[in-house]
């Protein structure tokens, strides 16, 4: 069963991903923080991390930096409610720091599990 990392801090949230991700024959290991995902990371053997991008503390960006040092194979795919407003599209600087994919919030089980799905397939 494939192990995907699954962060964000909150619990509604995660419940929601947990619960599709296990309907589809994933492996769920969830994180609260990007911290915990990074500890998770280094006893947990994970093949893909769906991480939110807003998070207190370490945020998904910090993540993604990380995730890239320490496991630079990594499939990252990001999630965010942030729109597009901001100064520097999040969207598009996830995807320059190397996520697979970036899902708005909120989307459709069928929306995750294609991008999980996807991150399965050679880069």
């Amino acid at each position: 069963m494939v192990a995907v990392l699954v962060v964000d801090d909150h619990e509604s949230f995660l419940t929601f991903i947990e619960q599709g991700l296990t309907r589809h024959g994933y492996h769920p290991v969830v994180a609260r923080s990007g911290a915990e995902a990074l500890r998770l990371l280094d006893s947990v053997p994970v093949e893909i991390v769906v991480t939110d991008v807003i998070m207190p503390g370490m945020d998904g960006i910090e993540l993604l930096r990380e995730i890239r040092t320490r496991h630079p194979e990594l499939p990252v795919i990001a999630m965010t409610g942030a729109g597009d407003g901001l100064r520097y599209p999040v969207t598009t600087l996830m995807h320059v720091l190397g996520a697979r994919a970036v899902l708005a919030k909120p989307f459709v089980t069928a929306t995750l599990i294609a991008a999980v799905d996807e991150c399965r397939k050679p880069a």
